[in-house]
């Protein structure tokens, strides 16, 4: 972040643009390697958390590179508000002004967007990320993902960081994907799960660029697969295999996965690190952050039974 001291964001983690930018580039260049199966993009992350010459330089090295670059829009009533205070519109409708938007664009959440910013979605070809578990644990609102989606925009599936989620279950994910505009629509039919199948594969794979190589199981793409065991009783009966793992499947279904053709997990078993010793060090990782944040001490807050202002 190169802007965003007087909203909150800690002097620490303000940077220099030259700075980000040059990290940035030298990171690229060292990880988006022909075949590599992790590459890197860019990532401004929110409006109020960087400047116009920020946004500027990010778009030109991405056009230099060929980057993606992923940010987020219109997640909050507050993220367009201080948009429209300092450049005198909403943050959608500024990118666009400012020739930021294009098809390597991933937008994530996208809440509060109007009408007028769909349209620009579409026209631009940027891809929305929509992540429906985050939205709901914030409180952010619902996105208007039906709406998005009939106007042709490309919408993937995501589960938002684990500090807005708690949880990184895709499988999770595709059923509040499908049940949040169900709800707020009041309309059974708005989403189904086939398409909230898509969202999550497909989808996902075209918001990222990288349809011809994943996403779908097709001759020439790359051995991408997972495997489920639908043999449990939350999932049994089964009589549509997708509408099962949508609504009735809870998460340990896989049972084998595949990536580029490398067995990674077998019979749940993970062959490429130990899972205890990562759950291990994650733990620990996470107590020496929460000591030095000092967030420690909500580990042990009073019981409530109802929220309080």
């Amino acid at each position: 972040m190169t802007h965003g001291e007087e909203v909150g964001i800690p002097k620490p983690l303000i940077e220099p643009i030259d700075r980000a930018l040059q990290d940035a580039d030298d990171l690229m260049g060292s990880q988006n390697q022909p075949g590599a199966r992790v590459t890197v993009g860019l990532a401004p992350c929110v409006i109020w958390g960087v400047d116009r010459p920020t946004l500027d330089e990010t778009r030109k090295l991405a056009d230099q590179r060929q980057a993606f670059i992923t940010m987020h829009l219109a997640e909050t009533p507050f993220e367009i508000a201080n948009a429209t205070e300092r450049f005198g519109m909403p943050d959608v409708e500024f990118l666009d002004v400012i020739d930021f938007l294009g098809a390597n664009v991933l937008a994530v959440h996208c809440v509060h967007c109007r009408r007028k910013d769909v349209r620009i979605l579409k026209l631009r070809d940027v891809k929305v990320s929509h992540n429906p578990c985050s939205n709901m644990y914030l409180a952010s609102g619902f996105a208007p993902i039906p709406d998005m989606l009939m106007a042709g925009v490309t919408v993937s599936l995501g589960c938002d960081g684990p500090a807005s989620n708690n949880n990184q279950n895709m499988i999770h994910t595709l059923k509040f994907g499908a049940l949040i505009h169900k709800g707020y629509h009041q309309d059974a039919t708005v989403m189904t799960a086939e398409k909230v199948l898509e969202m999550a594969t497909i989808d996902g794979a075209r918001a990222l660029g990288m349809e011809q190589d994943i996403g779908s199981i097709e001759p020439g793409k790359k051995a991408d697969l997972v495997v489920l065991r639908f043999d449990n009783p939350f999932v049994t009966p089964v009589h549509a295999p997708v509408s099962s793992l949508v609504y009735s499947a809870l998460g340990n279904e896989p049972e084998t996965v595949i990536i580029d053709g490398e067995i990674v997990m077998r019979d749940r078993v993970i062959q490429t690190v130990s899972k205890e010793e990562v759950m291990r060090e994650a733990q620990k990782a996470a107590d020496g952050l929460a000591q030095r944040a000092g967030t420690d001490k909500f580990k042990h807050r009073p019981w409530r039974s109802f929220a309080t202002k």
